[in-house]
C-alpha cells in the first residue's frame, strides 16, 4: 500500500486500484459483460453468501 502511495504522488495520480489482479480482471469483465459475470457469481454461491451477509446485518437495522 505504500509503495503504491508513493507511486501515485509521484505520477501524481488522484487514484490507485491496488487490488489483486484477480480481482481488477472480474471487476473489468463483470463491466463489460454483465451476464457472463452473474452467471459466473451465481455458481460461485454468491446469492447465499448475499443471504448470509444480510441475516448477519439484520439486527444492526
Amino acid at each position: 500500500m505504500a509503495a503504491a502511495t508513493i507511486r501515485a504522488i509521484e505520477r501524481n495520480r488522484a487514484e490507485v486500484n491496488v487490488a489483486p489482479l484477480e480481482l481488477r480482471l472480474g471487476s473489468a469483465i463483470g463491466g463489460l459483460f454483465p451476464s457472463i459475470a452473474e452467471r459466473a457469481q451465481r455458481g460461485a454461491g454468491a446469492g447465499e453468501t448475499s443471504r448470509q451477509l444480510a441475516d448477519g446485518q439484520r439486527d444492526k437495522r
